[in-house]
């Protein structure tokens, strides 16, 4: 079906610069979506090396995941499997120096609301 194997890399979400952040020395703590399976582990352990804090409460069960498919005429298609973070969960620790809200999915008027009230919160 596929004429290469699938890639896993940290994409383009929060968990890349937290990553990098981490690996520089610097404090991070992300909010995310880990789950308990493969996808989650490896993540997991990679955010885990680079000393970043993963913020959330019990293990999701499946790990949130943004799947983007290249086609041979370089026609990209998309496919976002997992639940939303929950942005509350970001108001739980100190307020940080610098806050980054990015991830994919279908955001909603209700996602807006909640990110809305943690950046007054973060003001």
């Amino acid at each position: 079906m596929l004429s290469m194997p699938v890639e896993t890399v940290l994409g383009g979400g929060g968990a890349a610069p937290a990553y990098i952040l981490g690996k520089l020395g610097l404090p991070v703590q992300l909010n995310t979506n880990l789950g308990d399976d493969a996808v989650g582990s490896l993540v997991g352990g990679w955010l885990r090396e680079a000393a970043v804090e993963i913020v959330g409460s019990a293990r999701a069960a499946a790990t949130a995941v943004h799947l983007i498919h290249l086609s041979s005429e370089g026609r990209r298609s998309y496919y976002y499997a997992g639940d939303k973070v929950v942005w509350r969960r970001s108001l739980n620790a100190d307020t940080p120096e610098w806050f980054l809200a990015s991830g994919y999915g279908a955001v909603d008027a209700e996602d807006v609301e909640s990110l809305k009230e943690g950046f007054a919160a973060l003001r």
